[in-house]
């Protein structure tokens, strides 16, 4: 038997279920889905979702009927289950990314607004919504999120290696450093992941005098906290491993 003609008696037996009118097999939805062919994994995936009112299959379903611009379609689902579960934040990003795709941002804001006012106090959630943003490239929104998520927790620190990064994106090195600061100051085992981020994105001249300057202070204010030392010690390693090639070079010139 060659390769097609398994693949051939495969995709049968998988579709058989289907076929005899039995519960539809998510392995065909999934495979639709992944050819392209959006109608006929839509068809499943609503099947799916009515017989389990699983996530991953509603998800799906919705992203189907929105690459297929079915949008008055898509809006229905969507208001059915926000009616179902109004506390699940997803459901308003879901219903964000519909407007977006009709160009009404303003609604997709307000959309997405509620999302974040609706975050509970739960960490996982927290974090779910903000990498839902990040993933979205809509980087304001996830630091709103990681923002609100540390009052819900009260606790201003728990989210700040995340808003760390985010600020990185957002080019704003002194507040990047000032998230990377509170990291340490929440967890100092993140000493060497915030020595790696830093050594990547902060090896110029300006983000190296920013990082020692807020050191300094850090000490001065906190001067039992012996993390800050520690990683004040390494930025000046970097900088002398730096400055040694420079040093080197000058002597072969002469």
């Amino acid at each position: 038997m060659t390769k097609y003609t398994t693949l051939i008696a495969l995709f049968c037996l998988l579709a058989s279920p289907i076929l005899r009118g039995q519960p539809a097999d998510p392995r065909i939805a999934d495979y639709y889905f992944q050819q392209g062919e959006l109608e006929k994994a839509a068809s499943i995936y609503e099947k799916l979702y009515l017989q389990n009112a699983g996530d991953y299959y509603f998800e799906r379903y919705v992203s189907c009927l929105m690459d297929l611009n079915r949008f008055e379609e898509c809006e229905k689902v969507l208001n059915r289950q926000i009616k179902r579960e109004p506390q699940k934040v997803s459901l308003y990003v879901q219903y964000g990314r519909l407007f977006e795709k009709q160009n009404q941002e303003p609604k997709a804001a307000e959309q997405y607004k509620k999302a974040i006012d609706k975050l509970p106090a739960d960490r996982f959630v927290v974090d779910n919504l903000a990498s839902n943003f990040n993933s979205m490239a809509r980087y304001d929104l996830s630091m709103q999120a990681y923002e609100r998520g540390g009052l819900l927790l009260k606790n201003k620190n728990i989210f700040a290696f995340n808003l760390a990064e985010l600020y990185r994106r957002k080019d704003n090195i002194a507040k990047m450093v000032t998230s990377y600061l509170d990291a340490l100051q929440e967890n100092p085992s993140f000493l060497p992941s915030v020595e790696a981020m830093l050594l990547r994105y902060s090896n110029g001249e300006s983000e190296q005098t920013e990082l020692q300057t807020q050191l300094y202070a850090r000490i001065q204010d906190e001067p039992k906290v012996t993390i800050y030392p520690e990683l004040l010690s390494w930025l000046f390693l970097q900088k002398k491993t730096i400055k040694m090639p420079f040093a080197n070079s000058n002597r072969l010139i002469d």
